[in-house]
């Protein structure tokens, strides 16, 4: 038994929460999402980012953002957004919850 309700289940019930808390739990572990307050990327590394928005207070996994960690980069400690020129100058004013690394792009037939 994973959680003990207040309200009395049949055992069948039980079975079944207990079937589906595992199975959310196997398909968090399973992610590729990582946590940002689990871990950070490696440094100036490009990463898909998803974002709390500025205004709407909604989730968003749709930008392209590096982390700079280094002492000599003048952005140290700091989220900045990838430019489509591939400067990341653009410092993140919201909050990123989450990172993983960009995926290769498919390979195009010919």
């Amino acid at each position: 038994m994973i959680y003990e309700s207040t309200r009395k289940m049949s055992v069948k019930e039980q079975e079944v929460y207990d079937l589906g808390y595992l199975n959310g739990k196997h398909a968090a572990m399973c992610s590729p999402w990582v946590k940002t307050s689990d871990r950070l990327p490696d440094d100036n590394n490009p990463v898909l980012v998803t974002y709390v928005g500025y205004t709407d207070n909604l989730p968003y996994a749709d930008a392209i953002a590096v982390y700079a960690h280094g002492a000599a980069d003048n952005y140290a400690g700091a989220w900045y957004w990838q430019d489509s020129d591939g400067v990341d100058d653009n410092p993140v004013s919201v909050s990123i919850t989450h990172w993983m690394p960009v995926p290769p792009l498919p390979e195009v037939g010919e």
